[in-house]
């Protein structure tokens, strides 16, 4: 049933990537950026794809780019900037610097969501809650709004305001759920 249905896929490439030194998304891995490794694996489960940046050089990627609504408001920000200029209720929220994330983890991603609705389903991977990957109702933009424009950033508390369910990963995929958010990290990747 979900697989009629149109989803967008938000990627998150919006950070100041202060910890690498310049911007992740675009570091090349196998051969191609970070980003495209991310949309590669998500495509075939979207109808739409949108990358939340202000950096125009995205735009090389083929998908419309949005800078932040909210500037300087972190993955928040991202993700409600996505979340306004999606068309559908149902939205892949995956951050460009989760380069391995698997297709299987998209898979279970659907099943959680498809089995349980929730307005966000999102993952644990080594104990921790990783808001940055998951399924996202476009309806949390309206909650989304109000904490931006308190100035309220934090993420984890924004999906924890909301009806959510976190999905335990299985543990072959957590070796693969790695952020690349430092050099030493990325040189070890290599």
């Amino acid at each position: 049933m979900l697989a009629s249905i149109p989803k967008t896929a938000i990627i998150l490439a919006g950070g100041k990537s202060s910890r690498m030194g310049q911007d992740k998304g675009l570091l090349l891995l196998a051969g191609k950026p970070m980003i495209q490794h991310v949309i590669d694996v998500v495509s075939p489960y979207v109808t739409t794809i949108l990358i939340s940046t202000a950096n125009p050089v995205y735009k090389q990627f083929g998908h419309p780019c949005y800078p932040d609504i909210y500037p300087n408001s972190g993955p928040l920000g991202g993700i409600y900037t996505g979340l306004q200029h999606s068309n559908t209720t149902i939205n892949f929220v995956l951050s460009c610097d989760t380069p391995l994330i698997p297709s299987e983890l998209i898979e279970q991603l659907v099943d959680g969501y498809s089995n349980t609705p929730h307005t966000i389903t999102t993952i644990k991977s080594k104990g921790k809650c990783m808001p940055t990957i998951g399924i996202y109702e476009r309806q949390c933009r309206f909650s989304f709004k109000k904490r931006l424009e308190n100035q309220q950033l934090r993420l984890m508390e924004a999906v924890q305001a909301e009806t959510y369910q976190v999905l335990q990963t299985d543990s072959i995929f957590e070796e693969k759920l790695i952020n690349i958010n430092t050099r030493e990290t990325y040189q070890k990747l290599l």
